[in-house]
């Protein structure tokens, strides 16, 4: 692949979903295109999935054994198709497709008793829709980010990123006051209204599958860095009817 912004990553994503169907969950790294360090680690690629119904994972930052198969296969990858690299990209791409396709249709895989990959892969049977989710939520406040990213609760303003503008959060009552904002199945973070404070996960990631237990889980409630902020607080203005959103609340580091 020649870039990696979001633009270009996205419309080759959307090809293979359209040719091989949509993923239940989406597993990544911390880095760009798929994660950024907006709350909840979400990015314009990651909040695209969750509009078509994709959970994304992320694994732990430094851990990349958490995907332990897919680095094998890149550690596999690298070894026999770009050691030494061809000349140019074209051939470079031939010698990809005969890797892939030695890989995926002929090599026996020990994890699989020795069959190839070919003989188990079935295509998703979720077909790429032809419009996007509007993430919906049960027993929330419901209110829309800005074009800026802030979203305005309780007459103060919370900025939650631009990755989420013009994007619906819920607002989820946990106490008389403490509410979890989420977007979609992602918790963000929560807002204490006795403290008239605000804390918003840097790199929150969704639990993984305790179904497998190869795959250790992430949990949303991490208490240390760099997957929480410090509080910052809020503050409140007496007297003043018009809302302003020019003070929104950061993540600070």
């Amino acid at each position: 692949m020649e870039y990696t912004g979001e633009p270009f990553v996205r419309e080759h994503f959307e090809a293979a979903f359209h040719e091989f169907g949509l993923p239940v969950r989406m597993r990544s790294d911390n880095g760009p295109p798929f994660a950024s360090l907006a709350p909840g680690g979400l990015s314009a690629l990651s909040v695209w999935w969750i509009k078509l119904g994709i959970l994304p994972e992320r694994i732990e930052p430094g851990h990349p054994e958490q995907n332990g198969r897919h680095e094998r296969m890149h550690r596999t990858l690298k070894m026999e198709a770009t050691e030494p690299p061809e000349d140019n990209l074209q051939a470079q791409q031939r010698r990809f497709d005969l890797f892939r396709r030695e890989y995926n249709e002929l090599r026996p895989h020990e994890a699989l008793g020795q069959d190839s990959p070919s003989k188990h892969y079935t295509p998703s049977p979720r077909a790429y829709p032809q419009k996007l989710l509007v993430p919906q939520y049960k027993d929330a406040v419901v209110r829309w980010v800005g074009s800026n990213g802030v979203v305005l609760w309780r007459r103060q303003a919370i900025g939650v990123g631009r990755p989420l503008a013009d994007e619906p959060v819920g607002f989820v009552q946990k106490t008389d006051w403490c509410w979890e904002v989420f977007y979609g199945p992602i918790r963000l973070g929560y807002v204490d209204d006795r403290e008239a404070t605000v804390t918003l996960h840097r790199r929150a990631a969704p639990p993984m599958d305790p179904d497998n237990p190869n795959e250790p889980a992430i949990s949303l409630d991490r208490r240390r860095k760099p997957y929480v902020t410090h509080n910052v607080a809020l503050k409140r203005k007496k007297k003043r009817r018009r809302v302003s959103p020019r003070r929104p609340v950061q993540i600070v580091t």
